[in-house]
């Protein structure tokens, strides 16, 4: 006869559980965060060539015992002329599996993650597909993990993320309580390269990571306790880190950087508390970022220029006054009102033509060569009314001028 192995349910302590630790703030205000009645050990994964400095100084602050894990890459992955990819492997995932193994293997009854809710915002839309860089951590990829080991190892083993309700500011406002974990902790990715010979010893200041960082918690720590955890200089501070900053908030061509960092709105909503604090009164950037996010909001929509170069336009009107300029019906000028709302600072015609046939007068065609052209809004200290730099009132100029 033959038998089917029937799996054993294991036993488990529903009261111990493994922390998968890295050593960036959101593992940390997990651990500080679980029930004191929770019997929690850190789990840890480090590579083959050694740990990770700063990640071992902050889980030492824990007062937690560790449970660790040693993983090798595959060597053809990190050979610059492999044709096998080097980028991002889904190492949450990984560590999730390897966690629960431990988990079984020690007799706990939960794996804790620390992922919270922008992990499954996307970085990008290709057409209809989605793509997160790091998809592994989102809430989707963590409901599919559970199920797999749900079905494998039975409902005894819980594994959830303990922030997957929560965002990064929370996070960080938690975070910035813990005094003592500040001048330890590193989330700088350069701090944690394979090769000991490459990783940076401070953080970088510099990198999507860094400034992320810096963003969400400068609304929580005064900015010189900021200024000494990236070594005497925020990344808020740096005005050659613009661009980067306008992707974290929404206002880039990027909807997110290929990083792990949390979602526009919540980047937006840090940059406006941080402009509103004393200490960052006097950093430029910073605040013409922050008005741009403010119009947003608003419903303003600010087109910087708008270059038209050899067009040919034709006006006309027919015999019975209609004509092929009106931007909206009399009798319904609503239509219209997204134009109130759009502020056009400069536009340039070059090389174009002008071409007006009256039906009316039964003329020929009036033709206006326009070689260069251009136009501006005031500036903000000249104006008087929102109409002053509305796309209708720069056409108008644009078309009276030349008559």
């Amino acid at each position: 006869m033959l038998f089917r192995s029937v799996p054993t349910q294991p036993v488990l302590d529903s009261h111990a559980v493994l922390t998968p630790f890295g050593g960036g703030i959101d593992s940390v205000v997990t651990v500080r965060a679980l029930a004191p009645s929770l019997t929690n050990r850190l789990f840890i994964m480090s590579p083959s060539t050694g740990t990770f400095a700063p990640l071992e100084a902050t889980a030492a602050l824990m007062g937690r015992d560790i449970q660790r894990a040693t993983r090798t890459l595959d060597p053809r992955i990190t050979t610059p002329t492999s044709r096998y990819f080097n980028g991002h492997v889904p190492v949450t995932a990984m560590v999730t599996l390897l966690a629960t193994v431990s988990a079984l293997a020690t007799g706990r009854g939960g794996v804790v993650m620390s992922n919270e809710h922008s992990a499954s915002v996307p970085n990008m839309m290709r057409g209809s597909q989605a793509i997160n860089h790091q998809w592994s951590k989102s809430g989707q990829a963590e409901r599919l993990l559970a199920d797999a080991i749900s079905e494998r190892c039975g409902t005894a083993l819980t594994v959830a993320s303990f922030l997957r309700d929560r965002s990064e500011l929370w996070v960080a406002r938690e975070f910035a309580r813990y005094h003592d974990v500040l001048p330890t902790f590193r989330s700088c990715n350069r701090a944690f390269r394979q090769s000991h010979a490459d990783r940076a010893a401070q953080w970088c200041g510099e990198c999507d990571k860094c400034l992320f960082i810096a963003l969400v918690l400068a609304p929580f720590i005064n900015a010189s306790q900021l200024d000494i955890i990236f070594s005497g200089t925020s990344p808020l501070r740096r005005s050659e880190l613009d661009g980067a900053l306008r992707t974290l908030v929404g206002l880039g061509a990027q909807k997110k950087p290929f990083e792990c960092v949390g979602d526009p709105d919540e980047c937006a909503v840090a940059l406006r508390a941080v402009v509103s604090h004393p200490d960052y009164s006097d950093i430029p950037h910073l605040h013409a970022i922050s008005r741009e996010i403010a119009r947003l909001l608003g419903g303003e929509i600010v087109v910087e220029s708008i270059i038209i170069d050899h067009a040919t336009l034709n006006l006309e009107r027919q015999e019975n006054g209609d004509n092929n300029w009106t931007l909206a019906p009399e009798e319904n000028p609503t239509e219209m009102d997204i134009l109130d709302h759009l502020r056009l600072d400069k536009i340039s015609v070059n090389n174009a033509r002008v071409r007006f046939i009256d039906a009316r007068r039964g003329t020929d065609p009036v033709e206006l060569d326009m070689p260069s052209l251009s136009l501006a809004a005031p500036s903000r200290s000249e104006e008087h009314t929102s109409e002053l730099q509305s796309l209708r009132h720069l056409v108008c100029r644009l078309l009276l001028e030349k008559k």
